[in-house]
């Protein structure tokens, strides 16, 4: 009599919890819900409420529905952080990618996880390789310790891995300058979007990254868009220490891209006093 009953019972579980998606689903449609946006609060008490469930395939469906948010705002608590770092070491790579995910988007409220993402870094599947690397960029506060492995990822033979390493490293600012070089040599690096990604942490270190004036005007000239603004943009963020590459940023307010122009024009106005000289040439532009 009882295994009927059990069965009755964890079917009625399963619905519950289908039913507590569908209505999730419902919501996404009427405010596009992205990663970006918080959950309202009915959603985070429902679905951590889900995690008081005694069958762990529940927990993984609701990790799966938490990762789709940003949950800095919400303030998730220590004893459900817990609960859902347990699932790193899901044997499910899907739910290892999808908490991952969650965790990073918890930021500096999940430190504690971070030995367990270290681990998450060294995983043979290259898909939780990187959404480990994400959660370190997203995560902002306590991730320093992770410097010697994210430059070990600078090698990995995933584009996408390279990417999240650089842009993870790009999160902690001056405190990883100590990459600058190994940052330099994703310069150059045959995937647009790693060298995307490495100028762009370059820039986030501000004038600890001047050495690097000359390779960020290499790429002005580099064949993608997004390159050459992201470098417009480095450029910028060390203002009159890189005053002597206005004549070049002039040149990219030229430039066929609009947003390449937006960024070279914006990093000569960081340059305050110094681009005085350029301001017959910008009225010529005008004009143009």
């Amino acid at each position: 009599m009882m295994k009927p009953l059990n069965s009755f019972l964890r079917k009625w579980r399963f619905l519950l919890l289908l039913l507590f998606l569908v209505l999730l689903v419902v919501n996404l449609g009427h405010v596009r819900a992205s990663e970006k946006s918080p959950p309202e609060d009915w959603q985070i008490q429902g679905m951590l409420a889900a995690l008081d469930d005694s069958d762990r395939d529940v927990w993984r469906e609701v990790v799966k529905k938490i990762s789709k948010y940003d949950l800095k705002p919400v303030g998730i608590p220590p004893e459900r952080v817990e609960q859902i770092g347990k699932l790193l070491r899901d044997d499910n790579s899907s739910v290892r990618i999808a908490t991952a995910e969650a965790v990073g988007n918890m930021g500096s409220e999940a430190k504690e996880l971070i030995p367990q993402l270290q681990q998450l870094l060294k995983d043979d599947d290259s898909s939780i390789r990187i959404a480990a690397v994400w959660a370190v960029a997203k995560m902002e506060l306590g991730t320093k310790e992770l410097i010697p492995q994210l430059q070990q990822l600078f090698s990995d033979k995933n584009w996408r891995v390279r990417e999240a390493a650089a842009t993870a490293v790009g999160s902690l600012g001056s405190e990883a300058k100590e990459l600058i070089p190994q940052l330099q040599q994703l310069f150059s690096d045959k995937k647009w979007r790693v060298r995307e990604a490495a100028a762009t942490a370059v820039g986030e270190m501000g004038s600890e990254a001047k050495e690097l004036i000359p390779q960020l005007q290499q790429l002005f000239s580099d064949k993608k868009w997004r390159v050459r603004e992201a470098a417009a943009t480095a450029v910028g963020s060390l203002g009159s220490e890189a005053k002597e590459l206005m004549p070049q940023l002039l040149q990219l307010l030229r430039d066929e891209d609009s947003d390449v122009r937006e960024a070279a024009a914006t990093a000569v106005g960081e340059m305050g006093s110094e681009a005085k000289e350029l301001i017959p040439q910008l009225l010529q532009l005008l004009r143009d």
